[in-house]
C-alpha cells in the first residue's frame, strides 16, 4: 500500500490511500471510499474479478469504514463542546486540526477557538495514532484519562499505534463509554470483548447500519459463549445506537434486556451509576413505561435505597412532563414517594403544580390520573400553592379532550375556572365575551374530533355559561361546517340542539349562514333538544332552516339538481332517518315539499317524473316519514305507459311505437341506471328483439326513454308502499308488470310496506296463479316484479343463531324469517334458490324477471350477464327436473331447497315471549361450562351458543374454526340441541345444554381427561402453527385417517391417542406419536390417580410395539415435513438427511413438501448421531417451513424417549402405582426418601431444604407454587426451606422474569419462551430432551424417566468422581 496527495484539474486536495493492485487494476481509498480503477485509470463500478479474492480487500474496506465512523465521531464531540458552550484553547484546536476530520468537524460545529480555556492536566486527553499502511495520515481521538489506556487498546487492535498524548483540560462528556467501558469491566476477557467488538462493528457497517436482526444476532452469541459480556454488550449497543441515529425502539429494546440480563445474573449494580443510566436512556427518548415500571418496582421493594427512590421519583416527573402521563402513574408517584421517605401527597401536588393547566383530557391515563387527583387530599395543596388557578386555567382556554370526557365539569368546579367564567366581572369573573370564547372554542375542539357521538358536556356546560353570555351580551359565533369544506378535519357537526340551548335562555347567537351553509344532514346534531322549539321560534334559523331541508329535498344544494347520481329505481338514499328530518320542523317541511312535487305530478313529462322519482329516492328512509293514503294513490297512478308514448312521440317520433307495444317493453324490459351515454347495449338489443326490428333501428333517443320508463315502473313500486301507512291496508293491489299502470285514482289501495323478501315471496306466489304461462322467449317473461335486488340474498336468517342470541336484532330478523313463504305456509308447495348459467357465454335473464312453467315459477333475484340467482317456488311440491328455464337453454349450476326445520308453533311463541319479555338474560357461565365438558376454548363454546360479536353477520375466528373441525351441519344439529322444546326455558334456564352435549359426546366422544387436566394441557402444549402436510405417498408417511388428522393437532386428541388401549390409527397416529403425552400425564397427576395405571398400559404397549418394529424391517414413519413453498424462502438442502442411515426424504411434488421419514431398526448403534442431525437440521427451518407430524408435535422429542428407554422404564414405574401412598411424586421425601436423607448428611441440611435442593437439581418446574402443591407446605415452611437452604451457598437468591421462584442454581440461565418456563441450562446435561431445541419449544419440560431415578441421578451428578450416570 501507498500514500499520496495529488491536486485534480479543480484545485482541490483528494487523498489516496492505501492500494492494491493486480493485472493493472487498482483498489484505492480515495476519501473514505474504496475505488477501484482500471489500467487505464478509468473508475469502475463493480469489484473486478482480478481483485476480488485478494487478502488485503477486507482491511481497505475496513480503513475505509474506520474514516466514516472517525469523522462521525469527531462531528458529534466537535458539537458537543460548542453546545455546552466549552472554552476549547487555539493550542487545543491546533492539536485536533492535525487530523482532517476533526479540522473538517470543528469548522463545520462553528467552533471559535478561545483565547484562553480551561488549563492543567485533568480533562480530556489528546491521543494520536498512526498506521502502518497509511504513514501520511495521523488519528486523533479525545478521550478520558481513565479510558486512555483501553482505547489504546482498541486502535492497537484496528492497526492504529499511539504515537503521543497531550492533555487539554477539557471536561468529559460522562461515564466511560462503550466499548472502553467493556473492556475496564472485564479486563481478564480482552480477546473475548476484542472479538465481539469486531463482529458488532462488521454488523453495523462501523455503526452506520443498524439492522436489529443482525445485531441480535452478535449478542445472542456474546450471551451464549460469554454470559457475563450480556449486560455490558447490551448497554453499550443501546448507546451506540442512540449515539449514531439507530432506532429509538431498538435501543429501548436493548436497553430492557440489559436490565434483564442484570437481574438474571443477580449483579450487585451500583445504583447511583444505574438511576444515571434510566435518566440518560429517557433523555434520549428510549426508555419505555415496562422498563420505568420495573424500576419503580425496584426501588419500592422493601429495604430498598430511599436515594434510589428519590432519584426513580425525579425522574417520574420529568419524564411525565416531557411526554405526557402514562397509565398508573399516579399510583406509582405514591408508592416511590413513600419508598423515599417523602410526603405522597406533597408529592402529587409538587407534580401536579408542573402539569397545571391540565391538557390532553382525552387521554385514558390523563383521565385516571387528574381524577384521582382530584379525589386526593393532594388536591388542597394545589389550590394552596397555585392561588391564581382558576384565572390560568380560563386564560389557558379549552385543552384537547375536554368536550369528550365527564372528568370536564369536575376540573373546571374544582380549578374554579368554571365559577370565574361564570361570575360577573365585578365579581372577580373573567372579562366580557370570554364565556362565549370558551364555548366557540369547545365546539371546535370537539368538531376536530373523529367521534362522531352527540357530547353532554357541552350541553351543560352551555346551560351553565349561557347566563354569563347573555349578561355580557356578546354573541355566540358557533362554527357550521358545509359540505363544501374539503380541508375539515375531525367530524364537525352542526349542533342545532346547542343553539337552541342558548336561545331557550335568551343568550345572543350570531347570525347563521344562508341554508346553514349546506351541512350533510347525518352531521347535524339535535341533542339535547330535539325538538329544536326556540331555534324554531327564532326567524333567522327557521327561515335558514326550511331552505336547508328545501334544497336538501330538491337536490340544490349538492350539485345535483340534474339528477346524475340519483335514478328513479335505485333506493340507495339515506340508509337511515336524519335526526334533523325527524323533528317537528323537518316532518313539517319534507310534508309541504311531497305534496308540492305531488300536486305537479299531472303537468310532468317521463324525465320530469323520473327526476321527482330520484328526488324521493335520495330521501331513502326518510320517505317512511310522509306515509299518507293519499300521497300513495296519487304517486301509485302515474300511468307510466302513457307517459312514454307521450315522451316517444315528441323526442323520438321515427319509432313507431302503440300502447300495447309500450305496456310489452315495460313488461320486458329491465331496471337500469341511465347516464349521460344512454341505455346499455343489452337493453337495446332486447328492445329490437321484442319489436322484432334489428338492433340499429332501435334509437339511441327511443331506448333511453324506454330505459327511463322501466326505471320509473320500478322506483313507484318501490315507493308506494314506503309511503302507505299501516293503517290503509286494503286488498292486495298487483305490484307486477303485466298491469303496468294504475289509472283510477281514487279506487286503487295499495298494500302495506313489508319486509322486502316476505313482499318478493308473496309476488312470486301471485305470478304463480296469475300471470300467463312462459312462452321460452327469455325476452318475454311472465311478469317483472320491481325492487327484488334487496331480496339477494333470500336466506340471511340462521334462526338457530337468531333463537338462542335472543337480542333486540333478533325480534325483527326472525318476524321476517316467520314470513318466508316456505315457514308460514303448510301444504304441498316447495320453496328453493337456483343459481343458473347459459354456454356459449351468452346472457341470462335480468333481476326481476319472473318466468311460470308447468311445474313452477322462478323469479330472478340476481343477475350477473351470463349467471343469474333464482327464487323457485313449485305449487304442486315438484321442480322441474333440468331446471325452471331449461327451455332457454339455461343450465342448473347449483340448487339449494328452503325448508324451515323449525316447528312454526315454537317459533311463533318464542316471538310472543321476546317482545314480552325483552332480550335474553347473559349467561356467560354456559359457555364456561360447555367449554369445560367439550374440552373447548370459551370463545369455542360461545361460537357454539352464537354469542354476539363485534361483527354480528361474520364469523368469528372462534366459530371459523369449530366449523373447520366438526362441519358447519354438526354445528347446526348441536345448536338444534340447545334449543329446548318449550323456549320460555330460554329466559328461566338458558341453553339446553345437557341434551346438546350427551349428542356431542356420543357424536364425536368425551374427553379423554378431566376438564382441569384438559384445561391445563391446553396451555403447556403448544401446537406449530405452521400448515398442515397432507396424507402424502402411501400410509407409511403418515398413518392418520383424513378425518382424523385435524382432531389430532388438539390436546384432547393428543391425550386420548396416549391413553388408547389398542394400536390403530385412530387412536395413536404413529407408534412415537404419544411418548411425550404419556410423560406428560405421568408428570401431572399424582400417585393414585386413576389416569395412570391407563398410561402404564399404554406405554408398555408401544415400547412392546416399537420393540418388534424395530427388529423387523416396519414402515419408515414421518418425524416431520418440510414446506418448499414458504414466503420465508426455500429451506435447506435434505441432502445430508438422506445419507443418514434409516433416514429416507421423500419428495412431494404436488405438494410442494419433502418428507422426513425414519426407519427405526435402521438406526442400530448411530441413534444419538441420526437424531442431532436431524434436530439440527429442524434447527434451521423457519416456522413456516417446518410441518408437523400426524400428532400434531415434532415427532423428534417422541422418538428420543423411545430410543432412549425412558418409556419402558415409565411405563413399569407407573405399573406399580397401585402400591404406592398416593400423592405426589415430585416431592422426594415420599418418592426418594433415601436420598433426601443421603443429601441432608451430605450437607448439614433439614429433610425440607434436603427436599427443596434436589427439587431444584431435578425438576424442570421447581417454581414456588409447584412446591407448594407437591409438598403440602405453607408458605411459611416453604419460606423457611428457602432461607436454610440460601445460608448454604449452593443456591443464588435472584429474581428472573418468569422463573416463578426465587432460588437458583449456579450457572447459565436459558430464557425459554412460553409455554415453557426459564431454566438453568446446567440442569439438563444428563437429561433426554434438550431444551435448547425447536423440536422441544412447543410444549413445557417434564421428566421423562422415572422420578425416584431421576433425583437419585441428579444428586449423584453433583458428587465428586469420575462415575455420573
Amino acid at each position: 500500500m501507498s500514500t499520496a496527495r495529488r491536486v485534480d484539474s479543480t484545485g482541490e486536495w483528494w487523498v489516496m490511500v492505501g492500494e492494491i493492485g493486480a493485472q493493472g487494476y487498482v483498489a484505492r481509498l480515495e476519501d473514505a471510499k474504496v475505488v477501484f480503477r482500471n489500467e487505464r485509470g478509468r473508475v469502475l463500478k463493480k469489484v473486478p474479478p482480478v481483485l476480488a479474492g485478494h487478502p488485503g480487500l477486507p482491511g481497505l474496506f475496513g480503513l475505509a469504514d474506520g474514516v466514516v465512523a472517525h469523522r462521525r465521531a469527531c462531528g458529534q464531540e466537535a458539537e458537543r463542546l460548542v453546545r455546552e458552550g466549552v472554552a476549547v484553547p487555539v493550542r487545543v484546536v491546533e492539536l485536533l486540526s492535525v487530523d482532517a476530520a476533526w479540522a473538517e468537524a470543528l469548522a463545520q460545529a462553528g467552533l471559535v477557538p478561545a483565547a484562553g480555556g480551561p488549563q492543567g492536566e485533568d480533562g480530556l486527553l489528546v491521543r494520536r495514532y498512526r498506521h502502518p499502511a497509511l504513514p501520511g495520515a495521523e488519528r486523533v481521538v479525545l478521550t478520558a484519562e481513565d479510558a486512555a489506556r483501553h482505547r489504546d487498546r482498541l486502535m492497537v487492535h484496528q492497526g492504529w499505534e499511539p504515537v503521543g498524548s497531550l492533555a487539554t483540560g477539557l471536561p468529559a462528556a460522562g461515564a466511560m463509554p462503550f466499548p472502553e467501558s467493556a473492556l475496564a469491566a472485564h479486563p481478564t476477557r480482552e480477546r473475548e470483548v476484542l472479538h465481539h467488538l469486531e463482529r458488532l462493528e462488521q454488523a453495523t457497517s462501523a455503526w452506520r447500519v443498524w439492522m436489529k436482526r443482525d445485531v441480535d444476532a452478535v449478542l445472542k452469541t456474546v450471551a451464549a459463549a460469554d454470559p457475563a459480556l450480556s449486560r455490558c454488550f447490551l448497554d453499550g449497543v443501546a448507546d451506540l445506537c442512540l449515539r449514531h441515529g439507530g432506532e429509538r425502539a431498538d435501543a429501548a429494546a436493548w436497553f430492557a434486556r440489559a436490565r434483564t440480563a442484570e437481574r438474571t445474573a443477580g449483579e450487585h449494580v451500583d445504583q447511583e451509576w444505574l438511576d444515571a443510566r434510566y435518566a440518560a436512556v429517557d433523555a434520549a427518548g428510549a426508555l419505555t413505561d415496562t422498563a420505568l415500571r420495573e424500576r419503580v418496582r425496584q426501588v419500592t421493594a422493601r429495604g430498598a435505597d430511599r436515594d434510589a427512590a428519590r432519584r426513580t421519583l425525579a425522574l417520574l416527573g420529568d419524564r411525565t412532563l416531557r411526554e405526557g402521563l402514562r397509565t398508573g402513574l399516579a399510583a406509582d408517584l405514591v408508592r416511590t414517594a413513600r419508598a423515599a421517605g417523602l410526603d405522597p401527597a406533597r408529592e402529587l401536588a409538587r407534580l401536579a403544580g408542573r402539569l397545571l393547566p391540565a391538557r390532553d383530557l382525552w387521554h385514558t391515563a390523563a383521565q385516571e390520573f387528574w381524577a384521582a387527583l382530584l379525589a386526593d387530599p393532594a388536591w388542597e395543596l394545589v389550590l394552596a400553592d397555585r392561588p391564581d388557578l382558576a384565572r390560568e386555567v380560563a386564560a389557558a382556554g379549552p385543552q384537547s379532550g375536554m368536550p369528550d370526557t365527564d372528568l370536564t365539569l369536575d376540573y373546571l368546579e374544582r380549578t374554579g375556572a368554571l365559577a370565574h367564567l361564570t361570575a360577573a366581572p365585578d365579581a372577580g369573573g373573567a372579562a366580557p365575551g370570554t364565556a362565549a370564547d370558551w364555548l366557540r372554542a369547545l365546539v371546535v375542539l370537539a368538531d376536530r374530533s373523529f367521534r362522531t357521538a352527540s357530547r353532554p358536556v357541552l350541553h351543560r356546560l352551555a346551560a351553565l355559561l349561557a347566563p354569563r353570555i347573555t349578561a355580557d351580551g356578546v354573541p355566540v359565533d358557533l362554527p357550521y361546517p358545509s359540505r363544501w369544506d374539503r380541508k375539515a378535519q375531525g367530524s364537525p357537526a352542526l349542533r342545532l340542539g346547542l343553539l337552541d340551548v342558548l336561545l331557550a335562555a335568551g343568550a345572543p347567537v350570531a347570525d347563521p349562514p344562508p341554508r346553514l351553509a349546506d351541512p350533510y344532514l347525518h352531521r347535524v346534531d339535535t341533542a339535547p333538544r330535539p325538538a329544536l322549539s326556540a331555534l324554531c321560534a327564532d326567524p333567522r334559523f327557521a327561515r335558514e332552516l326550511r331552505a336547508l331541508l328545501r334544497a336538501e329535498c330538491e337536490l340544490t344544494n349538492g350539485g345535483d339538481a340534474h339528477n346524475l347520481w340519483y335514478q328513479p329505481h335505485d333506493p340507495k338514499g339515506w340508509a337511515k332517518v336524519p335526526t334533523l328530518a325527524d323533528t317537528g320542523p323537518g316532518r313539517e317541511a319534507l310534508a309541504q315539499w311531497c305534496d308540492e312535487e305531488l300536486a305537479e305530478l299531472p303537468l310532468l313529462d317521463l324525465d320530469e317524473v323520473a327526476l321527482l322519482l330520484a328526488r324521493f329516492q335520495h330521501l331513502g328512509a326518510a320517505v317512511t316519514l310522509l306515509a299518507d293514503p293519499a300521497r300513495a294513490r296519487r304517486l301509485a297512478a302515474v300511468d307510466v305507459a302513457a307517459l312514454l308514448l307521450d315522451a316517444v312521440r315528441r323526442n323520438a317520433p321515427e319509432q313507431a311505437l302503440d300502447r300495447a307495444g309500450a305496456e310489452l317493453l315495460l313488461g320486458a324490459v329491465e331496471a337500469r341506471s341511465v347516464f349521460r351515454e344512454g341505455a346499455a347495449g343489452l337493453v337495446r338489443q332486447r328492445i329490437g328483439r321484442l319489436l322484432e326490428v334489428e338492433e340499429e333501428q332501435v334509437g339511441r333517443e327511443f331506448a333511453r326513454l324506454v330505459q327511463i320508463a322501466a326505471n320509473c315502473r320500478d322506483g313507484l313500486a318501490h315507493l308506494v308502499p314506503l309511503l302507505t301507512p299501516e293503517a290503509a291496508a286494503g286488498t292486495d293491489a298487483p305490484a307486477v308488470s303485466d298491469v303496468p299502470a294504475v289509472r283510477d285514482v281514487p279506487d286503487v289501495p295499495v298494500a302495506p310496506a313489508e319486509p322486502v323478501r316476505v313482499r318478493v315471496g308473496r309476488l312470486l306466489r301471485e305470478v304463480a296463479t296469475g300471470s300467463p304461462v312462459w312462452d321460452g322467449d327469455l325476452d318475454r317473461p311472465s311478469a317483472i316484479v320491481a325492487g327484488v335486488s334487496a331480496a339477494f340474498p333470500y336466506l340471511v336468517v340462521d334462526w338457530r343463531t337468531e333463537l338462542l342470541r335472543g337480542d333486540a336484532t333478533s325480534l325483527d330478523r326472525l318476524r321476517e324469517f316467520a314470513g318466508l313463504p316456505f315457514v308460514a305456509e303448510q301444504g304441498p308447495g316447495r320453496w328453493r334458490t337456483v343459481t343458473l348459467g347459459r354456454p356459449g357465454h351468452r346472457p341470462t335473464p335480468p333481476t326481476g324477471h319472473a318466468f311460470r312453467t308447468a311445474l313452477s315459477t322462478a323469479l330472478v333475484l340476481h343477475s350477473s350477464f351470463n349467471r343469474s340467482e333464482l327464487l323457485e317456488y313449485a305449487p304442486g311440491g315438484t321442480f322441474p327436473e333440468d331446471g325452471p328455464l331449461a327451455a332457454a337453454d339455461c343450465e342448473v349450476q347449483t340448487r339449494t331447497d328452503l325448508t324451515a326445520h323449525i316447528d312454526a308453533d315454537l317459533l311463533h311463541r318464542y316471538l310472543e315471549l321476546l317482545a314480552d319479555r325483552g332480550p335474553l338474560p347473559a349467561r356467560p357461565d354456559t359457555a364456561e361450562e360447555l367449554a369445560r365438558r367439550l374440552a373447548l376454548t370459551t370463545a369455542e363454546a360461545g361460537a357454539l351458543l352464537a354469542v354476539r360479536t363485534h361483527h354480528r353477520d361474520h364469523e368469528s375466528a372462534a366459530e371459523k374454526e369449530i366449523v373447520r373441525r366438526i362441519g358447519s351441519d354438526a354445528v347446526r344439529e348441536f345448536r338444534n340441541r340447545l334449543v329446548p322444546a318449550d323456549p320460555e326455558r330460554l329466559w328461566t334456564h338458558g341453553p339446553d345444554v345437557e341434551r346438546a352435549v350427551a349428542w356431542w359426546h356420543e357424536r364425536f366422544g368425551a374427553p379423554p381427561v378431566d376438564a382441569e387436566l384438559l384445561a391445563l394441557a391446553g396451555r403447556e402444549i403448544r401446537f406449530p402453527t405452521g400448515e398442515w402436510a397432507p396424507a402424502g405417498p402411501g400410509p407409511a408417511v403418515d398413518p392418520v385417517p383424513e378425518g382424523l388428522r385435524r382432531r389430532c393437532r388438539r390436546p384432547e386428541a393428543l391425550l386420548a391417542a396416549a391413553l388408547a388401549p389398542e394400536a390403530g390409527p385412530d387412536r395413536a397416529p404413529a407408534p412415537f406419536a404419544s411418548p411425550y403425552a404419556m410423560a406428560w400425564l405421568a408428570h401431572r397427576t399424582p400417585a393414585g390417580h386413576p389416569l395412570r395405571p391407563a398410561v402404564a398400559a399404554a406405554a408398555l404397549r408401544v415400547t412392546a410395539e416399537f420393540a418388534a418394529h424395530r427388529e423387523g424391517t416396519g414402515p419408515a414413519w414421518r418425524v416431520f415435513s418440510v414446506n418448499l413453498r414458504s414466503a420465508t424462502g426455500r429451506p435447506p438442502s435434505t441432502s445430508a438427511l438422506a445419507a443418514l442411515p434409516g433416514v429416507e426424504v421423500v419428495d412431494d411434488p404436488a405438494a410442494g413438501q419433502w418428507h422426513v421419514l425414519v426407519r427405526p431398526g435402521l438406526l442400530a448403534g448411530a441413534e444419538a448421531t441420526v437424531l442431532d442431525a436431524l434436530d439440527d437440521y429442524y434447527d434451521g427451518l423457519k416456522p413456516s417451513q417446518a410441518l408437523p407430524g400426524g400428532s400434531g408435535l415434532p415427532a423428534l422429542a417422541d422418538l428420543r424417549i423411545l430410543l432412549s428407554g425412558d418409556l419402558e422404564a415409565l411405563g413399569r414405574h407407573l405399573a406399580e402405582d397401585a402400591g404406592r401412598t398416593p400423592g405426589w411424586e415430585q416431592d422426594p421425601r415420599r418418592s426418594a426418601p433415601d436420598v433426601v436423607t443421603a443429601c441432608a448428611a451430605a450437607l448439614g441440611l433439614t429433610a425440607d431444604a434436603a427436599a427443596l435442593y434436589l427439587m431444584l437439581l431435578a425438576l424442570p418446574d421447581p417454581t414456588d407454587r409447584h412446591i407448594r402443591l407437591w409438598t403440602g407446605w405453607t408458605a411459611a415452611e416453604l419460606k423457611a426451606a428457602q432461607q436454610r437452604l440460601g445460608a448454604t451457598g449452593l443456591v443464588v437468591t435472584a429474581r428472573r422474569s418468569r422463573a416463578g421462584r426465587s432460588l437458583f442454581l449456579p450457572g447459565p440461565w436459558l430464557d425459554l419462551k412460553t409455554p415453557r418456563l426459564p431454566v438453568e441450562a446446567d440442569r439438563f446435561t444428563h437429561r433426554t430432551l434438550d431444551p435448547g431445541r425447536a423440536s422441544t419449544a412447543h410444549a413445557v419440560l417434564v421428566p421423562t424417566r422415572p422420578l425416584p431415578a431421576l433425583f437419585a441421578a441428579a444428586w449423584q451428578a453433583t458428587q465428586p468422581g469420575p462415575e455420573r450416570p
